[in-house]
């Protein structure tokens, strides 16, 4: 009785132990849980447009273009500059012949001079509508300077104000201004449509991504039912062999069949491995952080994508036109140049120059003039007809490709809708293939059991079902991602 005592604890202890692991390995199971990141196709979207680093290069990029479009439109308004040098400071020294009034001779002697020099200026400075540039200027100058042949080395103190005004007209250039300014405009314009690009590429890649996981995780479902079937077939041919029923060779062809299945296992695990982590460095997740994707098949509804209009620009399309545009204009305006280059320029000074800073308010000098120049080539052994041919050149090619890029476009547009509609198919026809198969399987695994068939009749049914559900679950992959290509392409 004493012996049986301890036994008896014992026996009581263990279901206690084991009740202690339950829940320890239960609550492990539940900070598992916790942590693994549950992503449906929404959230994918959402962390790819949030917190991918596509995302972070088109939102600074798009940046960048809003900065250049501003700088463009500024142009328009006046822009006000202060420039000046406070001081400048020179020394020199020279050897020259200089009258000594002392002698009353010309002497060959060592001249020093020195200069300081502080300038500053303040420009308003205005592009006009019709292409000028009106500049108007102003400034204050002083000079401090000595020089041995002239007052003896003595410091020489010099004040000048000076004011301008000067209007500079391109002629036959047309209007260089609203030319920039449309260069401009084309230029953020294609940024912005770029933006849009972006977006729709990163939205189509991170589904193309998620769907690829989707794809990953149901392979390894498929694959791990396969490894089942076949281990129950091996068992089922194990006992049959004990019993005398089959022939040891049957037994060793479901092994050999298992092993492959095994095999299959563990590549559809490698897989899901690696479709996660791409998914992650996309999604600018953690490495070792655990994602799971939670997404079940809906019903295909064709007008998901009847109803899209395959005749309306895409922004491809745009992005040619507008280069198609640029081209033109800057053909034109460099055929005008290469034949002549004329401007037109007026100014009008004010100058006052005095030792005393009191007096810069007297009587000034002024100043005014008119420069008409020009260029116009004469005769250049064919250098400027050849360069106004190849400018016509571009101009006819850039024509053609937006053309050709325009067919394009259609074509690719229009082979998207049949690429859905033809996996729509795929999945009707996948599903009835997979109900005939289960039912095929089901049949052919009672007739094994009896003994009506062999175990090659039994491992063709369990592949043949294996092929039908990878199939039905490619179709329906294939239809999700043909849809969002569609979205990612489709007009504006």
């Amino acid at each position: 009785m004493l012996l049986s005592r301890p036994c008896c604890a014992f026996m009581i202890s263990i279901p206690v132990w084991l009740m202690f692991f339950s829940y320890i390995l239960f609550r492990v199971g539940d900070a598992r849980a916790a942590d693994t990141l549950q992503l449906t196709l929404d959230d994918c979207l959402r962390l790819a447009l949030e917190r991918s680093p596509a995302s972070k290069l088109a939102t600074l990029d798009s940046l960048a273009a809003a900065g250049d479009w501003l700088s463009v439109r500024s142009a328009r308004y006046p822009r006000l500059r202060l420039s000046g040098d406070v001081p400048t400071l020179s020394e020199s020294v020279d050897y020259s012949i200089a009258y000594d009034p002392l002698t009353g001779r010309e002497e060959f002697r060592r001249i020093s001079s020195g200069d300081r020099r502080w300038r500053g200026g303040l420009e308003i400075r205005q592009e006009l509508p019709w292409g000028a540039a009106l500049s108007m200027s102003t400034g204050l100058y002083r000079s401090v300077w000595r020089n041995d042949r002239i007052g003896s080395g003595e410091d020489t103190t010099e004040y000048s104000l000076w004011r301008r005004v000067s209007l500079v007209q391109p002629i036959l250039a047309g209007n260089p201004v609203g030319r920039e300014r449309e260069f401009g405009r084309i230029a953020y314009q294609r940024n912005r449509n770029d933006y849009r690009l972006q977006i729709r590429r990163i939205r189509y890649n991170a589904t193309r991504l998620f769907f690829g996981l989707v794809s990953a995780s149901g392979a390894l479902d498929i694959a791990e039912q396969d490894l089942e079937q076949g281990r129950s077939a091996e068992e089922l041919a194990r006992r049959k062999l004990q019993a005398g029923l089959i022939p040891e060779v049957e037994l060793l062809q479901i092994q050999v069949d298992l092993a492959r299945r095994e095999g299959n296992y563990r590549q559809a695990e490698g897989q899901l491995q690696a479709a996660a982590d791409e998914l992650k460095t996309r999604l600018g997740l953690p490495l070792d952080e655990v994602v799971k994707v939670n997404w079940s098949p809906g019903e295909v509804l064709p007008q998901r994508f009847v109803g899209i209009d395959s005749t309306g620009e895409r922004l491809e399309l745009a992005q040619e036109r507008l280069a198609l545009q640029r081209i033109e204009l800057e053909n034109r305006a460099a055929m005008r140049s290469e034949r002549i280059q004329a401007a037109l320029q007026l100014f009008y000074d004010l100058e006052t120059r005095n030792n005393d800073l009191d007096m810069l308010d007297k009587p000034v000098d002024r100043d005014f003039g008119l420069t008409l120049h020009f260029e116009l080539p004469l005769f250049g052994f064919g250098l400027t007809r050849g360069r106004i041919e190849k400018l016509r050149a571009d101009a006819a090619r850039a024509r053609i490709n937006y053309n050709l890029k325009k067919a394009e476009l259609t074509a690719e547009l229009k082979e998207a809708l049949r690429a859905v509609r033809r996996a729509a198919d795929r999945i009707d026809i996948a599903e009835v293939a997979l109900d005939l198969s289960r039912r095929s399987y089901s049949i052919t695994g009672e007739r094994f059991e009896s003994g009506l068939v062999d175990s090659r009749d039994l491992l063709d049914a369990q592949l043949d079902l294996t092929r039908s559900q990878t199939a039905l679950l490619n179709a329906r992959i294939d239809y999700e991602i043909a849809l969002a290509n569609l979205e990612r392409i489709a007009p504006r």
